[in-house]
């Protein structure tokens, strides 16, 4: 019994009197996001291309803003697409093109003809990059 006091006294007193830098104990907090990953078939327009108005004025009624010059205020930019597979307003990431001035964050804020099922639609600022752009399938998630 008394052996287990003078125990029980040793770990306490080597436990307060230990320097704390030899057991010092770094928590990290681990965040795991899932994000339900959809793919689009992306391709790119400008204002100034044939059926629109070289005004850049949106179905919502905004302004375009291309990928090259996203909107100060939310760094977002304007991409077109169906209503049945993104609402307008909706906000996608598409983080292949995240080395883009808007991070690869996008707001859907147009429609055309030809855009259906999961077809989107960029805005660029000049026909020649548009076109440099082509067209690709790539992976997107809506921003929460």
């Amino acid at each position: 019994m008394i052996y287990r006091m003078w125990l029980l006294a040793f770990v306490l007193f080597s436990l307060i009197t230990f320097p704390s830098y030899l057991y010092d104990v770094k928590v990290t907090e681990v965040k795991t996001e899932i994000r339900k990953t959809f793919k689009v078939v992306a391709t790119a327009y400008t204002k100034n291309d044939p059926g629109m108005d070289g005004r850049g004025i949106t179905k919502n009624g905004t302004k375009v803003k291309p990928i090259e010059k996203p909107d100060p205020v939310t760094g977002l930019t304007t991409i077109a697409a169906h209503p049945s597979f993104l609402l307008p307003g909706t906000i996608i990431v598409i983080p292949a093109l995240s080395n883009y001035p808007n991070k690869g964050r996008f707001i859907v804020e147009d429609t055309g003809g030809a855009i259906k099922r999961n077809k989107i639609d960029i805005c660029f600022a000049s026909r020649g990059k548009a076109i440099k752009f082509g067209i690709r399938t790539l992976e997107a998630y809506r921003e929460e």
